[in-house]
């Protein structure tokens, strides 16, 4: 080693003495760039639970199943009937329509009773709709339970025709449920109908009269 190489080392040594070694390894430190921040945590999957639909409250429902059963069209005299008034067959198979929604058959029938008494159309389209309403409603009385007598189909059926002439003008609808015997001038019978048989078990749609002549427009289907 040489001998200012010897001299230099010494006064680097004296240096090292005389600094504080804590606060020069600060000053060198902040001397350096800062270090790059972290990466991102990657992201954690959680499995998502699916919400509750919240399109129809109960306000709004209690609304829908009240225009349903023709709440909000009906006279109050058949809301309102009591047991012993005419119009209280009537009102007890709109109760039971209404408890009856969450199946297909309760549901077609309110469905198709809803677009012929509010949908706009012609007479005559409309007619036609109130033969397929009834054969939907034959049908939806005779799903009922055995043991479900009251209301009487046969009691209602005319209530229901009645009130569905009141959106008729030159036509009308009728039940045909008091009649036993097959007519061929009102009535036609049924796919599942035995041609031999002429007495009427049931009937499957109302039939349509011409309300000025009284002449059949539209037979009524039966089963005989």
């Amino acid at each position: 080693m040489s001998h200012g190489d010897a001299l230099v080392r010494k006064v680097l040594e004296a240096l090292a003495r005389s600094v504080d070694a804590k606060a020069l390894e600060r000053e060198i430190a902040a001397l350096a760039p800062p270090p790059p921040p972290p990466p991102p945590a990657p992201p954690v999957w959680r499995e998502e639970r699916p919400t509750e639909p919240r399109i129809v409250g109960t306000a709004l429902a209690g609304g829908v199943v009240s225009r349903l059963v023709l709440a909000d069209i009906l006279d109050e005299a058949i809301l309102g009937a009591r047991a012993g008034d005419k119009a209280f067959p009537l009102r007890g198979f709109l109760s039971q329509l209404g408890s009856s929604l969450d199946g297909d058959a309760g549901l077609a029938l309110a469905s198709g009773l809803n677009f012929y008494f509010r949908a706009e159309m012609d007479e005559e389209v409309r007619m036609r709709v109130g033969i397929e309403v009834s054969r939907v409603f034959y049908r939806f009385m005779d799903a009922r339970p055995k043991e479900d007598a009251v209301p009487a189909r046969h009691l209602v059926a005319p209530l229901l025709a009645t009130v569905m002439n009141g959106e008729l003008e030159r036509v009308k609808l009728e039940s045909v449920d008091h009649q036993v015997v097959f007519d061929s001038s009102a009535h036609e019978r049924d796919a599942a109908a035995d041609p031999s048989n002429a007495t009427v078990r049931a009937p499957r749609t109302f039939l349509a009269r011409v309300f000025s002549t009284g002449a059949i427009r539209v037979k009524a289907q039966v089963i005989t």
